[in-house]
């Protein structure tokens, strides 16, 4: 580690929530970590079980540790509530029943610095909750210092989620001074990627897998798809969609447009029994809506065009020419 990086405090911030069989793997991954100026904040978001005891011995045990207790807000607030508190030049977000490497926290902070990016970003491991490596990660997409509409650009692909997600991330704490994560939104890391990265001149790529992802069962993210969540991912494609537009950033744009056709369709592909006949029909009238734009893109390929003509009169049809394409060919285009 570089020594003139000593000094520099980096601030992990820990939602925490009913996870007190999962919680003690995460902050000892975090009291482990080779590179020590630290202040962690453990963000106790009303929990019910013995979470909040426990991030108050961590606290006592360890002065970098700050218990922050708080009425159930759900992890956007209490991710806000601690960037309100930190205090560190940069800041790390990690999931309370998730774990990093002992070099997560220093080898992002090397690169960030020596880049002078604004964020740095690295691959991770998705792991079952006894620690096996299900899936790596890796951030093969991009490499070295690149733009944040660079990034931006990644999203708007099929392995995008890599690069959205809060926690594989170092970030200089002046991204958050207008910024906040959408209190309520199960989708809030998408929510906000596009206004943070936007602001992001440059963005450090690391490959290696450093975070832990574990894979539990009865987490929000392997949640049954119901209506409401449908709803709130709409909403964040048409929020991205007008982003893009009134940047005047039309290949995004037209890129946002189609990921959100290919959502609507995916939608009454997969979720369709958690949609109404009202519902199906006003995604329609949504895809109509945004269809042009997508088509307009050089990105999109015959296939996504004809997905597109076929949404328009119907999404069930969409659906099934969907599912025969990846029948067909093994792939999503």
């Amino acid at each position: 580690m570089n020594s003139s990086l000593c000094g520099t405090t980096v601030s992990v911030i820990v939602p925490v929530y009913n996870i007190q069989d999962q919680l003690p793997r995460c902050v000892e991954s975090i009291l482990s970590q080779t590179y020590e100026d630290l202040e962690i904040l453990l963000v106790d978001d009303g929990s019910s079980d013995g979470s909040g005891e426990l991030c108050d011995r961590y606290a006592a045990r360890d002065p970098r540790v700050q218990a922050v207790h708080k009425e159930n807000g759900g992890l956007s607030d209490a991710r806000n509530c601690g960037i309100d508190r930190c205090t560190g030049e940069y800041i790390v977000f990690i999931d309370g029943d998730d774990y990093v490497r002992p070099d997560y926290v220093a080898r992002l902070l090397e690169s960030v610095t020596a880049s002078g990016a604004g964020a740095a970003l690295c691959g991770f491991d998705l792991v079952d909750e006894d620690g096996s490596i299900i899936r790596t990660e890796a951030l093969t997409e991009l490499s070295g210092t690149v733009s944040g509409r660079d990034v931006l650009s990644a999203v708007l692909t099929p392995y995008g989620y890599k690069y959205v997600v809060a926690w594989n991330k170092i970030y200089h704490r002046s991204l958050f001074e207008r910024l906040r994560y959408d209190k309520g939104k199960i989708f809030e890391d998408e929510y906000i990627h596009f206004r943070l990265f936007s602001d992001c001149g440059s963005v450090s790529i690391l490959s290696r897998p450093l975070y832990c992802y574990v894979q539990r069962e009865g987490s929000i993210t392997n949640s049954a798809m119901s209506a409401e969540k449908i709803e709130m991912k709409c909403e964040m494609h048409r929020r991205r969609i007008a982003f893009y537009r009134d940047a005047g950033d039309s290949e995004l744009h037209s890129r946002a447009s189609q990921m959100y056709c290919n959502w609507l369709v995916e939608c009454v592909r997969r979720h369709s029994a958690s949609l109404d006949r009202a519902a199906v029909a006003a995604y329609r009238d949504e895809l109509r809506l945004h269809a042009p734009a997508a088509s307009a893109s050089p990105h999109t390929g015959r296939a996504l065009r004809l997905q597109n003509r076929l949404g328009r009169c119907s999404l069930r049809a969409a659906a099934r020419f969907k599912s025969i394409y990846i029948k067909l060919t093994g792939r999503k285009e």
